[in-house]
């Protein structure tokens, strides 16, 4: 596999993070964004990316890197949305289930979100915290749900003062939780109350990725990669996208 046409420059508003290269998925496909360039790195389209252990993963493939050279490879599970400590989670939207997954294919365990399935859609996001913890972003209702894998236990995680939550980032350094709503992001760790670190962002947010006391993220009605400086407040356009649906990063 090799790097395609590079697109969406925006010369010295691309973002400061020299060790860091960012991978967003969006209507034209994936796109790799270092400090100089952005590239279009695969035509698969809305694409909901995870990263783990160096390894890129859309919901088809999973991606090595060894120097400039790309490996490519499909997943064993299609659609799968998180991917992390040898396990894929794939979300429904529809039957309001989450199925777990190894590496291999076979299916773990599948459970509910503590309600019957309803017609209420939600953005199907979550992480694992552990090898036996999965958080997930939104039940339809409002509510984040904390999943104990191996005790086949769901519990309230956490509500936020907002409605639709679009996005969710899981510091494992600091053991904090970043997740947005449309146009906010809220930080707290487990058990804290929520507390508002930006607003009036760009509209709908769509992924995160959180480095220090800086914010990156996409922002579909936005169309594009933004910074944000938590102790500045304000929020600058890195790289303009077509319809961002997700967002992750990687060492460079």
């Amino acid at each position: 596999m090799t790097f395609l046409l590079a697109v969406c420059f925006l010369g010295a508003l691309i973002h400061e993070e020299k060790g860091i290269v960012f991978y967003a998925g969006a209507k034209d496909g994936i796109f790799r964004i270092t400090q100089d360039t952005v590239e279009l790195f695969s035509r698969t389209e809305y694409s909901k990316l995870s990263v783990w252990q160096g390894r890129l993963y859309d919901s088809s493939s999973v991606y090595s890197f060894e120097g400039e050279k790309v490996l490519s490879e499909p997943l064993k599970v299609s659609h799968a949305q998180v991917v992390g400590f040898g396990m894929m989670a794939r979300i429904s939207s529809e039957k309001d289930t989450v199925t777990f997954f190894d590496m291999s294919g076979k299916v773990l365990w599948e459970y509910g979100m503590l309600h019957e399935p309803d017609n209420r859609l939600q953005d199907a996001g979550g992480v694992f915290i552990n090898e036996n913890t999965f958080v997930l972003l939104n039940d339809g209702e409002g509510n984040m749900l904390k999943y104990s894998l191996k005790e086949g236990t769901i519990t309230p995680f956490a509500r936020l003062p907002v409605g639709k939550l679009g996005a969710m980032y899981f510091d494992r350094g600091y053991i904090q939780f970043y997740v947005a709503s449309s146009d906010s992001i809220y930080r707290f760790g487990e058990g804290e109350e929520p507390v508002m670190v930006a607003k009036d962002l760009p509209g709908n947010i769509t992924g995160m990725v959180v480095i220090g006391e800086t914010i990156y993220f996409t922002s579909n009605f936005g169309d594009g990669l933004y910074r944000y400086a938590i102790d500045e407040g304000r929020a600058t356009l890195i790289a303009v996208l077509n319809y961002p649906v997700s967002l992750v990063a990687l060492p460079w």
